[in-house]
């Protein structure tokens, strides 16, 4: 078979090579290309494809080769080959615009895993925003970009620790940048994103409550301002657990409304449960008992976002942009200002000026 298939490629390679006039050469390398990547033969379909498509750009459908090479190379673990074809997509605007799209996906996520975030944030905005222009192509991709917008984020609030009055504003500035970009993500009615989403927002604000919560106080307060602090501190706490709650609470609520079970909305109903036990069965989830027992891979419930996931109405479903794949409604999830201290209050705590 190997031999068959060599002999066929070089044959259509040689047809091209000596009759380029020929009208059946472009689809010819466009054969031999894919013969080689059924057989497994993966960079050197890629390298034909390219091949086609730099001998015949004006070919029909040679358009493709660019796209099929970039594949290619991704099934044959050259990721970074892979996305030097993307990067020809993407700048040459080849092909459709779904496949541009995708295109500034596969570049923005490369650049994310290598920590090139700059990169990354302008690549997976184009692919945004090409989306939302022309709603063309995997929705996925859209949603996975306003995810990683959102990991990034979180990368930079986690970095700044621990919390202290110096930093706090600064800390909360962070805080609610990160689950804004979260939130992008709640656009794109994606199954696997808007759930890891779900689950991100609420580990913020776990985390948010415990790190604002049990700061220290600033030096030299006298016993009663020392009291306001930490009397503004517990309320803090109390509010971000409440919002992490509500986070989980109403993610796992639209996963059972819409029949989805995840690793993610798994790891979500364990969360839920060791903040208030037995509330993902309440919801009508599936026992978390046995993840709890065995929590391999489940990711700690210390982290944390600002405001609870509040999704519309099961009868009110956006259409657009959405997949064959069960449709979620959009969220009508917001981004509040951490509490204010009363400012009216004159129990003598009044001089410790709290900086939100």
């Amino acid at each position: 078979k190997a031999g068959s298939i060599n002999d066929a490629v070089r044959l259509f390679q040689e047809l091209a090579l000596t009759y380029p006039s020929y009208e059946n050469a472009p689809n010819g390398l466009l054969r031999a290309a894919y013969l080689l990547r059924e057989d497994g033969l993966f960079v050197r379909g890629a390298q034909l494809y390219l091949e086609a498509y730099n001998s015949f750009p004006g070919a029909p459908d040679m358009n493709s080769a660019l796209a099929s090479a970039a594949k290619c190379y991704e099934d044959g673990s050259r990721q970074d080959l892979a996305i030097g074809v993307y990067q020809q997509i993407a700048s040459g605007g080849v092909g459709t615009a779904g496949t541009i799209m995708e295109a500034y996906a596969k570049i923005g996520e490369y650049n994310y895993d290598l920590g090139n975030y700059s990169v990354a944030r302008s690549n997976l905005e184009n692919c945004m925003i090409i989306y939302d222009q022309y709603r063309d192509g995997r929705i996925k991709y859209a949603a996975m970009s306003a995810f990683l917008f959102g990991e990034m984020s979180a990368v930079d609030y986690y970095a700044l620790a621990p919390v202290n009055p110096d930093n706090v504003e600064y800390k909360t500035q962070l805080f609610n940048g990160a689950v804004a970009n979260y939130n992008r993500t709640f656009t794109y009615l994606d199954d696997d994103y808007v759930f890891r989403a779900v689950l991100e927002i609420g580990q913020l604000q776990e985390d948010y409550a415990s790190a604002v919560g049990f700061m220290d106080p600033p030096p030299g307060l006298t016993p009663v301002d020392e009291e306001y602090f930490y009397n503004a501190l517990m309320e803090i706490y109390d509010t971000y657990i409440q919002r992490a709650m509500s986070t989980y609470e109403n993610g796992l609520q639209l996963a059972v409304s819409n029949g989805i079970r995840t690793e993610y909305t798994d790891i979500i109903a364990v969360n839920l449960d060791l903040l208030l036990p037995g509330s993902s069965a309440s919801i009508g989830y599936s026992s978390s008992t046995s993840i709890l027992e065995d929590t391999t891979g489940v990711v700690d419930s210390t982290g944390s976002a600002d405001q609870g996931f509040i999704p519309d109405t099961a009868d009110d479903i956006d259409e657009s942009g959405t997949t064959d794949e069960t449709q979620l409604p959009e969220s009508d999830y917001r981004v509040t200002p951490a509490i204010e201290p009363d400012t009216d209050d004159d129990s003598g705590g009044g001089c410790f000026l709290w900086p939100f």
